[in-house]
């Protein structure tokens, strides 16, 4: 996706999404949730496990796409619990999801979006904010569902898109191998194109090689997927960037939309992949050029971690703080 004809930008309105770092992954207000740990009380009551996906588009509202929603009014609902997509399908008991959300603001001044667990009341948060005729805005949400799908809240005239990166499912025992954030601290930087190589050109693919996190014993050989942040710098067009696992296809999804000029960040959870090598690591499709960086918060576990509660997480109802 690459739309994007710019008007003047104007004051942003209120309510303004706080990005935060929740569970490893940047998050508005409107995708408030809480990390279980050892000692909270919590741990055994709600807990959950990240469980990693192909990336999947499940909603574009765009004319010619217009797909996977309902929209009633001002709220566009998205089922994801269950959903089946290019042969991928979504654990039918998910209880909160990551995705990316994607807004396109079809009004001539300030907009936002908002997204929230379905059938709730809109809980006056918001997800991201877009400020001009035709911006295209993205953020990563990290939000509980209702009956297995979100609500998106739009302020004014939007176009939505939804693209999954992974679900949370209930932890039966409150303790798990698998499924857990470990957090990287501080975060490594392990890719800066401005130092490595050339700029990144149209339809290019940059390729993230994990190995010097595992030698360097900061990441498990057998993590699901990372916590990163993406930044795109020396925009050459506008565009957007698509992350996904080494040995697998490019799907149809993205990460970040960039705009000429600017220097834009956003954060992830990446879906982690093997090479014909057996290195460990995902792809960055660039589709019209510029440096990439990537800074690895954390990571989830897999099935040779030890048995913890650490890491689970507990979703809850967003709400204003």
């Amino acid at each position: 996706m690459s739309e994007h004809t710019p008007d003047a930008p104007s004051a942003m309105s209120t309510p303004l999404g706080r990005r935060g770092f929740i569970a490893g992954t940047a998050a508005a207000a409107a995708t408030a949730a809480v990390l279980a740990d050892a000692t909270s009380a919590q741990a055994a009551t709600g807990a959950t496990r990240y469980q990693a996906l192909t990336p999947l588009r499940l909603c574009d509202t765009r004319p010619g796409k217009n797909f996977g929603f309902t929209r009633t009014g001002k709220v566009t609902r998205v089922q994801i619990a269950g959903r089946t997509v290019n042969g991928v399908t979504v654990p039918s008991n998910a209880t909160a999801a990551v995705f990316t959300l994607v807004g396109i603001n079809r009004t001539g001044g300030n907009n936002f979006l908002s997204a929230f667990p379905a059938g709730s009341t809109w809980p006056g948060t918001s997800s991201l904010n877009m400020t001009y005729r035709n911006a295209v805005v993205p953020n990563l949400v990290t939000v509980q569902l209702g009956s297995g799908s979100v609500d998106v809240f739009s302020n004014g005239n939007s176009d939505v898109i939804l693209d999954l990166a992974g679900v949370y499912v209930p932890s039966a025992a409150g303790r798990e191998r698998g499924g857990r954030f470990r957090e990287i601290s501080p975060g490594r930087r392990v890719l800066d194109t401005r130092r490595t190589a050339r700029k990144p050109g149209v339809d290019s693919t940059v390729r993230v090689d994990l190995s010097s996190l595992i030698s360097s014993g900061q990441l498990d050989a057998d993590a699901q997927a990372v916590s990163v942040n993406i930044t795109a710098a020396q925009v050459t067009n506008g565009g957007y960037l698509t992350t996904y696992p080494f040995g697998e296809a490019l799907p149809e999804t993205s990460s970040l939309n960039v705009v000429r000029g600017e220097n834009r960040a956003i954060g992830a959870m990446v879906t982690l992949g093997r090479d014909e090598d057996n290195r460990l690591g995902f792809n960055i499709f660039v589709k019209n050029g510029c440096h990439v960086l990537v800074d690895v918060t954390g990571f989830i576990t897999g099935e040779e971690a030890s048995n913890s509660s650490t890491g689970l997480f507990v979703p809850v109802t967003p709400a204003l703080s």
